[in-house]
């Protein structure tokens, strides 16, 4: 008890539990308002500035707007004077060598260069003719260029026209051409008169800082993601492929967000398109100067976590002291009903949860003490039913190989039943299949003496509903009947006085039912679910296996019947063949081969011989003798292998050709019959018919005499006699 009571202040008591729960709930309640504070304000911080660069980027665009309207302004307002009109008609229609051309040159020149140097917002002013070609420039060098081919001379022949921003080569700069067309008095286009804008004033609007802070900043990027104005860095000749600059160039539209600038710093942006100019324009300042005053905040909060964080320590304290001291005499008691003492009781004086929770510990120690009296059967009933699964288990697996591996039927079926009653300890095991007329079950193994007394009386059962076993041959379905007398269908057997329970289960394979297994106990209800389910798992595994093996007979049988016939075919063409010649024997002797009869062979002398039969199909149809010098030996093993290898190799050239020369015999008769039926055919008289008949086949079989004879249906020929015509050819 004292050392309980010296533990109770310890880092691993209820107390100490309590405690750093209070804590811990205080400290994440008073953080997750510290982070949705800072949420919020980050949220508003960021929405503020985002507002900022809207209101800028507006700006902005308007300004750059006005710009681009001044410029088109500008060239209109040009073209409406006559000091500037008459020049061009009169430049872009006549000779330019005329001396009237020479003046309207010098005088427009004179205009555009003062128009330049007055408004500072054109780097060059050019007149073009319908062909594009520059008639005149405020630069010289450009004259006589042919703009052809470029979109802002086949627009401006059109209408007003900006072209958007393009980084010239000749120029090394990113410069903006306006043009607008020059037409005659009843307004056909005559040329185009075009400025190539001066980029100072677009800088100009584009580093003003007005509401970007310090690391604000404001840029164009055009349709190639090329960088048009400067950086706050100073840096222009780059690529922009931030995800502002993605968005406004591919989707051409508004939007922004928190992404990286050019130079991998996270920005908030705000980004826009500019149809006009065809360009992005982007508002963005750093995120770490926007969310600034977040840190003000998040100091804020840390001071009255701390506050509030002590606070709850100091409440905790007085908290838990009343629900750790019940706790801790509990465990105490636990722990010596832990160590054997099922007798003590708690305390149970109490009414809060504790009190509860006490006496639910006097009920739990009662039951326990009645468990633990029937936990050693429990445990015991439990272990049978594992060690009988497993035997289940490994009943069924040896069924497998079994079936697997044996393939005579009789085999199968006997070895099958036998496993099935020792492995599950019953009472009987038979196995039933259907006869060749679908009508009985035939009993076709059976184990103990009743299965052999069954057996030998030929034991069968009706199929339909007069036993379990055509029952369920019948239904394809297994039955069980866990009290035999209580079923209706079961039929009692002689042989079998002790059935108490039995389970009849169909032998299905490939969708048909061949058959069905018996299984019989001397206990009642011997059969529950898992039982019959692996039951009927090794039923179906037995059925294919007997399905396989009958398959496999009838095809060794098959094989066998053809193997029989082609080798007795095979050994009355040799004999037929070995008839038909007189000399069998062939003789080599010197490299000089001859052909003898039996009794011509020479005598062997007493040299050391080699017997070898020659075999075609298993029928010997030759023998090769071979006979050595006396000075060479006697036969050794690997010569006598030689020539057994010859001679099997001798035996399948000499049926090959045998079966050659039957080819060519059968071919030469099927060609003797076509040619014999086509010479019959070639008349439809009776009599020339009978004539040609009779001819080809005395010809072709080489005979003295043919007659073909006429007879009437009633005698059939057998006696010549009766109503008849003769063709006899001699």
């Amino acid at each position: 008890m004292k050392g309980a009571i010296g533990n109770r202040f310890g880092l691993d008591t209820i107390r100490s539990r309590l405690l750093v729960a209070f804590v811990v709930m205080t400290l994440l309640s008073v953080v997750a308002v510290t982070l949705g504070a800072v949420v919020l304000a980050r949220q508003s911080a960021q929405q503020r500035v985002l507002s900022q660069l809207e209101s800028v980027a507006t700006l902005k665009e308007a300004e750059i707007n006005a710009w681009v309207a001044y410029l088109q302004d500008g060239l209109k307002v040009m073209l409406i004077g006559e000091q500037v009109v008459q020049p061009a008609r009169l430049l872009v229609q006549e000779s330019p060598d005329s001396a009237a051309t020479q003046e309207a040159r010098d005088q427009l020149r004179g205009y555009f260069q003062r128009w330049i140097a007055e408004t500072q917002q054109f780097d060059e002013l050019f007149l073009l003719d319908s062909e594009g070609r520059v008639v005149l420039s405020t630069d010289p060098v450009a004259e006589s260029k042919i703009y052809s081919n470029r979109t802002f001379f086949q627009q401006g022949l059109k209408g007003a026209y900006v072209q958007p921003p393009l980084y010239s080569a000749s120029l090394d700069k990113v410069s903006v051409i306006v043009a607008q067309p020059v037409v005659d008095f009843q307004g056909e286009p005559l040329g185009v008169l075009a400025g190539r804008a001066s980029m100072a004033p677009l800088h100009n609007i584009m580093q003003e800082r007005a509401g970007l802070g310090e690391t604000g900043e404001t840029y164009l990027v055009g349709l190639n993601h090329a960088l048009l104005t400067p950086l706050r860095s100073g840096e222009q000749d780059i690529y922009v492929r931030t995800e502002g600059a993605n968005v406004a160039l591919e989707e051409q539209t508004n939007g922004s967000g928190v992404y990286a600038n050019p130079n991998g710093d996270p920005v908030l942006g705000v980004y826009r398109w500019l149809p006009e100019l065809q360009v992005a324009l982007l508002a963005e300042q750093e995120r770490s100067e926007a969310l600034l005053p977040l840190r003000q905040i998040l100091l804020v909060n840390m001071g009255m976590a701390a506050a509030v964080l002590f606070l709850a320590v100091i409440a905790a304290l007085f908290i838990t002291r009343g629900i750790a001291d019940p706790v801790a005499e509990l465990a105490e008691t636990a722990e010596r009903i832990a160590a054997g003492d099922l007798g003590l009781v708690v305390r149970a004086e109490r009414r809060d949860e504790i009190g509860v929770l006490a006496r639910a510990f006097n009920s739990m120690t009662a039951r326990l003490r009645g468990l633990i009296d029937t936990l050693e059967q429990r445990v015991a009933d439990r272990t049978r039913d594992l060690a009988q699964r497993s035997a289940y288990l490994e009943a069924s697996a040896e069924v497998a190989r079994a079936a697997s591996s044996i393939l005579e039927v009789d085999e199968l079926i006997r070895q099958t039943v036998e496993l099935i009653r020792e492995r599950f300890g019953l009472y009987y095991v038979g196995l039933f299949e259907i006869d060749a007329q679908g009508e009985w079950a035939v009993l076709r193994a059976g184990t103990g003496e009743a299965g052999r007394t069954m057996l030998a009386r030929g034991h069968r059962l009706k199929i339909g509903e007069h036993s379990m076993i055509g029952w369920s041959i019948a239904h394809a379905q297994a039955r069980v009947a866990q009290v035999t007398e209580e079923d209706a269908v079961h039929l009692a057997t002689p042989e079998l006085p002790d059935t108490r329970s039995e389970a009849a289960l169909p032998l299905r394979a490939r969708g048909q039912v061949i058959g069905a297994l018996t299984v019989q106990s001397d206990k009642s209800d011997a059969f529950d679910e898992a039982t019959i389910t692996v039951l009927q798992t090794m039923a179906d595994q037995v059925a294919l296996a007997i399905s396989n093996a009958r398959l496999f007979e009838q095809a060794q049988a098959s094989i066998e019947a053809e193997r029989r016939a082609y080798g007795e075919l095979s050994r009355q063409a040799w004999v037929q063949i070995i008839q038909r010649s007189d000399k069998t024997v062939y003789h080599s002797r010197n490299g000089v081969v001859s052909a003898l009869k039996p009794q011509e062979v020479p005598d062997a002398d007493n040299l050391p011989t080699l017997n070898v039969p020659v075999r075609v199909h298993g029928q010997t149809v030759a023998v090769i003798q071979a006979r050595k010098p006396d000075v060479a030996g006697e036969w050794r093993s690997d010569e006598a292998v030689l020539v057994e290898t010859l001679a099997g190799q001798l035996g399948v050239a000499l049926e090959s050709a045998r079966l050659y020369q039957e080819t060519q015999r059968r071919a030469a008769r099927e060609q003797l019959i076509g040619e014999i039926t086509t010479r019959v055919r070639e008349s439809l008289e009776i009599e020339t018919v009978l004539r040609t008949a009779a001819e080809e086949i005395r010809r072709a079989l080489g005979l003295e005499r043919a007659v073909v004879r006429l007879v009437a249906a009633n005698d059939g020929g057998q006696n010549g006699k009766g109503d008849e015509t003769n063709v006899d050819l001699d």
